[in-house]
């Protein structure tokens, strides 16, 4: 983590495990999962983290809110030299995806693009990006994933469509009314191949792919303010 460091940036105890989990995670399984920490316990940071532990092309999908955050905070933390960060949104559209990869990677760096979800749903009707859908990411990831809790919404289908060597959802709250929820997440993070019921396989899913902490199990942890 020292170039998280060297950006002014310490990772806390449980933001470090959780860089762990997601690495280890992608080393043992070869896929993705859910990072569900509540609001404020820095999934963002950790998932940067990720991308400094396990570098690779990655593609970040969130709400059009968080597009900027994320790309302000990743320009502070990773190398120039290993990274090429890109927003593909509004005016800063990038014109052909798969021509930046193959110059980002003739050039030993790796791209990170940062989208909306609403590009997700339409990249294969969006010229400028339509050729996504057919790249193969090292990693996608979709913030604020509970939007995709729904198999029948088009957000749901296109990350599960969308190729990526491991996808990651982040979301306070992976369920929302009912346990289907987590499938539907676990089914993207994982690669699941359809639906499932049965409540041991999700209980094994859910103890293997997602790591949740709340605030209260996390302040006692936490260095006092100065």
């Amino acid at each position: 983590m020292d170039t998280m460091i060297a950006s002014g940036y310490t990772l806390y105890p449980h933001q470090v495990a959780g860089v762990k989990f997601m690495a280890g995670i992608e080393d043992k399984y070869q896929r993705g999962g859910i990072l569900a920490d509540d609001v404020g316990l820095g999934k963002t940071i950790q998932t940067i983290g990720l991308i400094l532990e396990r570098p690779g092309h990655t593609l970040i999908a969130g709400p059009v809110g968080v597009i900027p955050q994320w790309i302000k905070v990743l320009n502070i933390i990773l190398p120039t030299n290993q990274y090429s960060v890109h927003s593909h949104h509004g005016k800063d559209r990038i014109h052909n995806v798969n021509t930046v990869m193959k110059m980002c990677s003739k050039n030993n760096k790796k791209l990170i693009v940062v989208t909306s979800h609403g590009l997700i749903e339409g990249m294969d009707k969006v010229y400028e990006f339509g050729e996504s859908i057919k790249i193969r990411w090292d990693r996608f990831v979709l913030d604020e994933a509970h939007y995709a809790r729904n198999p029948k919404t088009v957000l749901f289908r296109k990350c599960n469509k969308l190729h990526a060597h491991t996808k990651w959802m982040l979301s306070a709250t992976p369920i929302q009314n009912k346990i289907e929820d987590l499938v539907s997440l676990l089914r993207i993070g994982c690669n699941l191949r359809g639906n499932t019921k049965n409540k041991l396989k999700i209980k094994q899913l859910k103890n293997t792919f997602l790591l949740r902490r709340t605030k209260d199990e996390i302040i006692n942890t936490l260095p006092p303010l100065k």
